[in-house]
């Protein structure tokens, strides 16, 4: 009996503590059990979680995928809910409103939210979302997602498969799916107005294979894709880039001939197509497959552009010039320095 008067009494007290506060906040995650924290001059944290199952009953009564599973309530939706308390036994019984924030860390702006990280239940298939549940300097509201922090996939701890970008994204942070190998699917809708890809941004992703360049990227920093295996790049729309011959050639250029910034790390032959005047520095560096490759009218090679690749034989229409170090421990250098 003194042990029922107890939790009755802290209850009662929890409740008036909260009733003198500001609104109550949630501190627990979405998918996450509900931490309910009242603010107040000396702050009170309730944890559903904890609640002795045979005293304590709750209720969703406002927020359709806001659940109780094994008498502990489990946030499935970001947004505003509210819970009905009960102690059995007695005539207590509260409306508790909280919060169900989005699962991630974030930074706010005018414009929207960067998410810098994910902090929910791990997913084989990571679904972004347009808009997220937050708490900032306006209050609660939902607020669209605009950018990808940089370091994301590492920063979040993730081990997904695969990661779906919403349409309202405009920018990506720097290395923010590198250096990883369980990632196989980025999909980046090719409406979403995303102008560049960023530093490192799917480097070192060995089984990352298909990406895709939205219509208005403009620009992709030359380490975008160093050390992954991708081998599909898919353009719908894109006046700037072209994927021929296993080659992205990048023609936002001065001068009306293109540059190749990437190939595909897993093909043996190549053939540059017309209209291309350079390869850009590193393209094929450490390339394990590549044997040959046709320059055509390519002018000029940048710097360790076939370095420590297996390239043995080249073939080219034109003289052209190339920095030292590009071809520097090939079996085509080697050749051509016997």
């Amino acid at each position: 009996m003194k042990k029922i008067f107890a939790i009755v009494y802290i209850l009662l007290i929890s409740i008036i503590f909260i009733g003198c506060g500001n609104e109550p906040v949630l501190t627990g995650l979405l998918e996450y059990y509900i931490v309910y924290e009242g603010k107040t001059s000396e702050p009170i944290s309730y944890h559903v979680e904890r609640a002795p199952e045979d005293f304590v009953e709750f209720k969703s009564l406002t927020l359709e995928k806001l659940k109780i599973i094994d008498n502990k309530l489990v946030g499935l939706e970001a947004g505003f809910a509210a819970i009905e308390v009960t102690v059995k036994d007695s005539s207590i019984k509260e409306v508790i409103p909280v919060y169900v924030l989005s699962p991630y860390s974030y930074v706010s702006n005018s414009q929207g939210v960067t998410l810098s990280k994910y902090l929910g239940t791990p997913k084989e298939e990571l679904i972004i979302p347009e808009t997220v549940y937050v708490y900032d300097e306006n209050g609660y509201e939902f607020k669209t997602v605009t950018g990808i922090g940089d370091y994301f996939y590492t920063e979040s701890e993730l081990d997904s498969k695969r990661i779906i970008l919403p349409k309202t994204i405009t920018s990506i942070g720097k290395y923010a799916f590198a250096n990883n190998d369980s990632l196989e699917e980025v999909i980046i809708p090719f409406d979403s107005n995303i102008t560049e890809f960023s530093e490192g941004l799917f480097s070192n992703t060995t089984n990352l294979i298909t990406i895709n360049i939205p219509n208005d990227l403009t620009m992709i920093n030359e380490s975008a894709f160093r050390g992954s295996n991708i081998s599909e790049l898919i353009i719908e729309d894109n006046e700037y880039f072209v994927y021929e011959n296993n080659l992205l050639i990048d023609f936002n250029t001065s001068s009306k001939s293109g540059i190749v910034i990437y190939a595909n790390p897993l093909s043996e032959d190549f053939l540059v197509p017309d209209n291309v005047s350079m390869i850009a520095a590193n393209v094929f560096y450490g390339h394990k497959n590549i044997k040959f490759i046709d320059l055509n009218g390519v002018e000029f090679i940048g710097k360790e552009a076939f370095m420590n690749s297996t390239l043995q034989e080249v073939s080219s229409e034109v003289d052209f010039e190339f920095d030292k170090d590009a071809f520097l421990n090939t079996p085509y250098y080697e050749h051509i320095n016997n």
